[in-house]
C-alpha cells in the first residue's frame, strides 16, 4: 500500500480559509477510506481531532510554519515512514526531495499587493512560492484566476490543475439565532461583512461608503474592529469572534453580504451566504465572478455610487428572491466530492509512474 503525508500543521492554527478546506478534505477521506496509507503529520497528535481514528496515522511534526526546523524535519520524517507522495496544502515544500510532491495553491496577494507584508516577510514568501513550483510534481490551485495568476507570476512548467473549493453542509446548518438579539438585530435590517480585516479586502472603502449613504440599517461587520476602522456609529456593528452557528444565523438573516474585496483567490463566504439564502454583494475583480456565478451582484469594488446603488437594491424583495434562487443553482457547481475525486486521480497518476 502506497503512503502519502498530509501536513495538517494549519488545523492547529485559527480558523483560516486554508484549515477550513484541509478539515473538508480529511473529513472526506475518511468517509470513502480510498486505498492509501495517510500519514497526518502535525505538532501534538495527541491533541489532534483525528487522534482516534482508526484510517489515518499521526506523526509528530513539532515544528512552526515556516521555520528553519521544518526543513530539517520534514525530509527526516518522510524517508522514516517511506513516504511515496507529500501532500502540501500551502506552499511549504521541503528542501530535499524525497518522494512525489503534490501542492495546493490558494493566492499570491503578498506578491500582487506590495507592503502587505515587510520586506523579509515578502522576500520569504516569494522564495518560497518558487520553491513549490520547482519542487512539486502537480501544482493545484482553487481557481482559475489563480492558475492565470500562477503562471503570469511563476511560469511553472508541470501541470496545473484547477480544483475549487467547495461549503460544507454539515457546517452551515448550524444555527443559533441568539446572537441576532445580542447584537441588538432584526431580520433583513441590516447587510453582512465577512471575512479577515486585511487590507485587500476593502473593508475600510465598505464602511466610508455606507456611512456616507442614506441607508438606515445595519453593517455587521464579522471580526474586531481594528487601525482601518476609526468610524464610530450606532449603524456600525463589530462582532469580535463568533462561533460558526451564529456566524450562520447573521448569514440567513441579513439584507445581503456585501464584501467588495480586491482579490480572493476563491471567496469560500459567496458560497457559505448562498447557501443560507443571503443575496450576495461582492466584487467584479479576480476569481469572485467565476464563483458567484449568476447568484450574486457583482460591483466595482471602488466604485462608490456601484456598492450604495447594489446596497439599495437587495431591499427589493423580488431582487433578494431572485439573486437567493440563483445562488442556489450557482452551489451545484460546487462540491468536496468532486473536489476529492479530483485530488485521488492526480494521487494515482502519480503514483502509477
Amino acid at each position: 500500500m502506497k503512503n502519502i503525508a498530509i501536513d495538517i500543521r494549519y488545523l492547529e492554527k485559527d480558523r483560516t480559509g486554508i484549515a477550513v478546506g484541509l478539515k473538508a478534505i480529511l473529513l472526506q477521506l475518511d468517509r470513502l477510506r480510498p486505498d492509501y496509507c495517510f500519514h497526518l503529520l502535525c505538532r501534538q497528535p495527541e491533541q489532534s481531532e483525528f487522534a482516534g481514528s482508526d484510517y489515518f496515522r499521526l506523526n509528530r511534526f513539532d515544528a512552526e510554519i515556516f521555520s528553519a526546523k521544518e526543513q530539517i524535519l520534514l525530509p527526516l520524517l518522510l524517508k522514516k515512514h517511506k513516504i511515496d507522495l507529500l501532500y502540501e496544502h500551502q506552499f511549504i515544500v521541503p528542501f530535499l526531495k524525497t518522494c512525489r510532491i503534490v501542492t495546493y495553491l490558494h493566492d499570491f496577494i503578498p506578491l500582487l499587493f506590495p507592503g502587505y507584508y515587510s520586506r523579509l516577510k515578502e522576500f520569504y514568501y516569494l522564495y518560497m512560492n518558487r520553491l513549490a513550483v520547482k519542487r512539486s510534481d502537480v501544482l493545484l490551485v482553487n481557481s482559475e484566476n489563480t492558475r492565470k495568476d500562477l503562471i503570469k507570476l511563476f511560469k511553472p512548467e508541470q501541470p496545473v490543475i484547477v480544483n475549487h473549493y467547495a461549503h460544507s453542509p454539515e457546517k452551515l446548518e448550524m444555527i443559533d439565532n441568539g446572537i441576532l438579539s445580542s447584537l441588538d438585530l432584526i431580520k433583513n435590517g441590516y447587510y453582512l461583512f465577512v471575512s479577515s480585516l486585511k487590507s485587500h479586502k476593502n473593508h475600510p472603502f465598505l464602511i466610508e461608503s455606507f456611512l456616507k449613504s442614506n441607508l438606515t440599517d445595519k453593517l455587521v461587520i464579522v471580526g474586531r474592529k481594528n487601525a482601518d476602522c476609526t468610524a464610530s456609529d450606532p449603524r456600525l456593528i463589530f462582532t469580535d469572534f463568533i462561533s460558526d452557528s451564529e456566524l450562520n444565523s447573521l448569514y440567513r438573516n441579513s439584507l445581503a453580504l456585501a464584501v467588495p474585496t480586491l482579490y480572493e483567490g476563491f471567496g469560500i463566504f459567496v458560497l457559505e451566504a448562498q447557501f443560507l439564502g443571503c443575496p450576495v454583494i461582492t466584487s467584479n475583480l479576480s476569481s469572485l465572478p467565476e464563483v458567484a456565478g449568476a447568484g450574486a451582484i457583482l460591483v466595482n469594488p471602488r466604485s462608490r455610487e456601484e456598492l450604495i446603488h447594489a446596497m439599495g437594491k437587495v431591499k427589493n424583495e423580488e431582487c433578494r428572491a431572485e439573486l437567493i434562487r440563483k445562488g442556489l443553482e450557482n452551489l451545484t457547481r460546487f462540491s468536496w466530492d468532486r473536489h476529492l475525486k479530483t485530488l485521488l486521480g492526480v494521487f494515482e497518476k502519480l503514483l502509477e509512474d
